[in-house]
C-alpha cells in the first residue's frame, strides 16, 4: 500500500554528525557547524548516531528524514510517496534551468515526478529509508480493433525513459510478460505488482546520501553467508573497512556484484549504441546491412508488441524506450531487429 509521508515546508538540510543523548538528537551539520536539537520523538523511529544526510522541517524543529551517505546498501522496495490514506502523490514539476555545482548548464522541461522508497535490510542502517525520484514517464495506448477503432477497455501502459524502465525492471517488473492496465494513477497497480516480487536490491548512494545506482541482487546470493576477505578502501571516502565491521562486509559485497552488473551492461550499451546507429541509418533511408532474426510472435499482445508497434509507425520515443529496453533483454533485441530489417 502507499506509504504515508510527510508534507509541507522543508527547512535545513546536509550531511550532518547525529548523537543521540537520552530523550534528544543533537544534529551538527558539516558545512557551518550548526548545531540543532530535536526531541528523539520528533525523528524517524530509525534514527541511529553517525555522520549522515539529515533534512529538519521548516522550523528546524523535526527530522523529516535521514539517510546514510556513500556506500551501497542492500534494500527492498517499500512504496511510493503518498499523503495518508490517499493513492501514491503524482507531482508536478515546473521547467527550470541555471548552472549546476559542477558548473554545467542544464535545462529541465516541465513534468511529471514520483517518489519511490525503499528500506536497507541488512547493515548498520539497516531500516534507513531511501527516497527515489522518477519521471511519471507513462502513456495510455487502446490497441486498435478490426474496425480501426480504438478498443478502450483493453488499455494498457506504455513506459518511457531508460530510468524508469529500469527501476521497473529491476524491481520485479516482467516486460515481455506483464502489462499495466491504464488508469489515471499507474502508480497504484504498479506498487502492488513490485510488492509482490519482493526483488533484493543493491543501491548504490553518493556524498550527500542521494541513489547514484541500482542494481540487482543475484536470487541464489540472497542467503548466502557474507565473507569480506581482502576489503578494499571506500571508492567515495578512502577509508579501509575494519576487519569484522558487518557494514563493510555488506559494501564489499554488493559493490562487488554491482561492478559486475554494470560491467556487463557497459558492455551491451556499447553494442546497443551500434544497433541503434543502424537504426537511424535506416530509418533516414541509407543503406544499411543489418543481422536478419527470425521473428518471434507473441501469443498475446504485451508492453513490448505495443512499443514495436508505435516505433514501426515512426514514434521515436517509442523507438528510444525500445533500443534502451533491447540492451537486457532479448526479445526487444529481436523485435528492434525486425524493425530494422522492415
Amino acid at each position: 500500500m502507499p506509504v504515508p509521508t510527510k508534507q509541507g515546508g522543508k527547512g535545513r538540510s546536509g550531511v550532518a554528525t547525529v548523537s543521540i543523548v537520552g530523550e534528544k538528537v543533537n544534529v551538527i551539520f558539516e558545512d557551518n557547524n550548526q548545531a540543532i536539537t530535536v526531541l528523539l520523538a520528533d525523528a524517524p523511529d530509525y534514527i541511529k548516531n553517525g555522520r549522515q544526510a539529515i533534512t529538519l522541517n521548516t522550523s528546524n524543529t523535526e527530522i523529516y528524514g535521514a539517510r546514510p551517505v556513500n556506500g551501497t546498501h542492500r534494500c527492498v522496495f517499500a512504496g511510493f510517496a503518498a499523503k495518508e490514506n490517499e493513492p501514491p502523490t503524482i507531482r508536478e514539476v515546473a521547467a527550470r534551468s541555471g548552472i549546476s555545482s559542477a558548473n554545467k548548464k542544464y535545462s529541465i522541461k516541465a513534468h511529471l515526478e514520483f517518489t519511490a522508497l525503499f528500506d536497507i535490510t541488512a547493515g548498520k542502517w539497516k531500516n534507513y529509508r531511501l527516497v527515489y525520484n522518477l519521471t511519471y514517464g507513462f502513456e495510455k495506448y487502446s490497441p486498435p480493433t478490426i474496425d480501426g477503432s480504438n478498443d478502450e477497455a483493453l488499455a494498457i501502459t506504455l513506459v518511457y525513459g531508460e530510468k524508469l524502465a529500469e527501476f521497473l525492471s529491476l524491481g520485479g517488473m516482467d516486460f515481455e510478460i506483464d502489462s499495466i492496465p491504464w488508469s489515471d494513477n499507474v502508480l497504484v497497480f504498479i506498487e502492488k505488482l513490485l510488492l509482490s516480487r519482493k526483488r533484493p536490491l543493491a543501491i548504490s548512494l553518493n556524498e550527500n546520501g542521494w541513489v547514484k545506482s541500482i542494481g540487482e541482487i543475484p536470487v541464489e546470493d540472497d542467503d548466502e553467508e557474507i565473507e569480506a576477505p581482502n576489503l578494499q578502501p571506500d571508492p567515495d571516502t578512502g577509508e579501509v573497512p575494519v576487519e569484522g565491521d558487518e557494514e563493510a562486509k555488506l559494501n564489499a559485497k554488493y559493490a562487488a556484484e554491482l561492478a559486475k552488473i554494470k560491467k556487463a551492461k557497459a558492455e551491451e550499451v556499447e553494442a546497443a549504441k551500434v544497433e541503434a546507429k543502424k537504426i537511424v541509418a535506416e530509418l533516414t533511408g541509407q543503406d544499411v546491412e543489418a543481422p536478419k532474426t527470425k521473428k518471434k510472435q507473441a501469443s498475446a499482445p504485451t508492453i513490448l508488441d505495443m512499443l514495436a508497434n508505435q516505433a514501426k509507425a515512426g514514434d521515436t520515443d517509442a523507438l528510444k524506450m525500445l533500443t534502451s529496453l533491447a540492451v537486457n533483454n532479448e526479445q526487444a533485441k529481436e523485435k528492434l531487429e525486425e524493425i530494422t530489417n522492415s
